[in-house]
């Protein structure tokens, strides 16, 4: 339950990051970005990415220990 958590706060950071970047500086446009734009940007992309990771899966605990078994295998046959 934790990692949700910590995705729905990662959501909420970035969601509240992008509001705060377009309410209080000015954006600009493509060919001339303000001081806002990166905020914005970085903002989405947290939000973004903690919300894919969010709608993710997760393995099953004996799918993880046969890829690290696999993984170790490869790595001592090289």
């Amino acid at each position: 339950m934790a990692p949700r958590v910590l995705g729905l706060l990662l959501v909420a950071a970035g969601l509240s990051a992008a509001i705060e970047a377009w309410a209080r500086m000015p954006l600009g446009s493509p060919s001339a970005p303000g001081p806002g734009m990166l905020p914005f940007a970085l903002g989405l992309t947290l939000a973004a990415l903690a919300g894919a990771a969010l709608l993710q899966r997760t393995p099953a605990p004996a799918a993880i220990a046969r890829r690290r078994v696999a993984l170790v295998a490869a790595l001592r046959v090289l």
